[in-house]
């Protein structure tokens, strides 16, 4: 609600912890850990890797590539789909589409 022009009766809370950010609304949706995939490219995002079931590193620097599960080395998203593929079927795909 805005009064005098100012946002009231709203709480944000600001951080670069972004695993932190989402972590309850997994809670509140019910997402099991294993429906998690998560795609980084920098270290900054390495907390993303603990709530998630399969991780992807995207043109990553060299920790994520040590720990991500696939890495994609190009600038194509479109590539994220065939791991996809890989891991958890072509019914993906079709509900993707």
């Amino acid at each position: 609600m805005f009064k005098d022009g100012k946002l009231e009766d709203v709480v944000l809370k600001v951080t670069s912890d972004k695993a932190a950010a989402i972590r309850q609304t997994v809670k509140d949706w019910g997402i099991k850990k294993e429906d998690i995939v998560v795609v980084v490219d920098g270290a900054n995002d390495l907390k993303l890797f603990d709530i998630a079931g399969y991780t992807v590193g995207f043109c990553p620097v060299e920790i994520v590539k040590e720990k991500a599960d696939d890495t994609i080395e190009r600038r194509d998203l479109s590539l994220l789909l065939h791991l996809l593929e890989k891991k958890f079927g072509k019914a993906v795909l079709a509900a993707s589409s």
